[in-house]
């Protein structure tokens, strides 16, 4: 049996175009860390919640601020 997630997750690309895959505890903490990043980097995240469903960064942003 698979283990559940219980972290909200963002997946974005660095300046050196890698693949970065942050986790939050927390809902509240992911969503101060996307208040730092730069529209372009917005448009380009995928967020995750605790049950691993995804949903585009602009799209999370546009649903929950």
């Amino acid at each position: 049996m698979r283990q559940q997630q219980t972290t909200w997750d963002i997946e974005l690309t660095d300046e050196q175009q890698q693949r970065l895959r942050l986790q939050f505890e927390s809902q509240r903490e992911l969503q101060k860390f996307i208040l730092t990043l730069t529209v372009e980097q917005l448009l380009d995240a995928q967020v995750y919640d605790p049950e691993q469903r995804s949903m585009e960064g602009k799209l999370y942003v546009y649903h929950c601020f």
